[in-house]
């Protein structure tokens, strides 16, 4: 029996579920429809497609192409798979670079992606995060000069479309999200909120308006984004940021931000 939940769909990209409980001999074959590369999340099972036979686990997944007929088999019982739909292109890079690895990192940004998916939010960022994760090293990647562009484009409109920043690199999204993490440490989509984060630090210690203007000035979604996001840098609550920024915070909160019980000596 096979179950398909469409998790996620977008102009160009769509993710779903694909669960699938046998049978163990291999099911008759069928051409596949559309690029899309396909992650298991549990079990393991067989495929073939035009003559050719692998294993796909949790640690290694497949391509699938437009125009291959295929069939799978599944000896081990039930199992659980995430299928990406991608551009032919993209789909022809990873099928030439060969077996699907699923690195520790790649695995993680998957079940962040499924996560966030079946929580309702929009789960396109974290999609494009583990693309990246899973592609091999470009033959040519962007520069360090051409990431510190995209630094300095992110810094004048933080919300800036992707594909507009590729450009600016010259290179694919995919490859410019791989090569940005491997610059800065962080991905490019954490260096947004960041830089967000930032701009609501100095709102909040240059003004006394309200967390919903200086969130909306910031760049956030709502105040509660703001606040989600300034727990998740700081440990602290925008209301206690703005305490600590004032000068009025209660002994014992740089426990909570700077892991001691005062305040830094400088």
């Amino acid at each position: 029996m096979l179950t398909h939940t469409v998790l996620l769909a977008a102009p160009d990209l769509r993710v779903a579920t694909v669960s699938c409980s046998g049978p163990a001999r291999w099911s008759a074959a069928e051409e596949v429809g559309a690029s899309a590369v396909v992650l298991v999340r549990r079990g393991v099972f067989a495929r073939r497609a035009d003559g050719r036979a692998g294993v796909a686990d949790p640690v290694q997944g497949y391509v699938q192409r437009p125009g291959e007929v295929q069939q799978v088999a599944h000896p081990a019982g039930p199992d659980t798979c995430t299928s990406i739909s991608i551009a032919p292109d993209l789909a022809d890079r990873l099928a030439w670079a060969g077996p699907v690895t699923v690195s520790p990192a790649a695995d993680l940004a998957h079940r962040r992606l499924i996560a966030r998916a079946t929580t309702g939010a929009d789960p396109a960022d974290l999609a494009t995060d583990l693309l990246a994760e899973l592609l091999p090293p470009p033959v040519r990647r962007p520069s360090r000069r051409a990431i510190d562009e995209v630094r300095i484009a992110l810094h004048g409109d933080p919300g800036a479309r992707l594909d507009d920043l590729a450009e600016l690199a010259g290179c694919s999204r995919w490859h410019l999200s791989r090569t940005f993490h491997q610059v800065t440490g962080i991905t490019i989509n954490a260096y947004r909120l960041r830089l967000r984060a930032r701009a609501a630090l100095t709102e909040l210690g240059d003004a006394g308006e309200g967390l919903a203007a200086v969130a909306a000035r910031a760049g956030f979604a709502d105040q509660a984004h703001l606040s989600r996001t300034l727990r998740r840098e700081l440990g602290l609550s925008p209301g206690e940021v703005r305490k600590l920024l004032a000068g009025r915070a209660a002994p014992g909160r740089w426990g909570r931000a700077g892991g001691a019980g005062s305040p830094p000596n400088h």
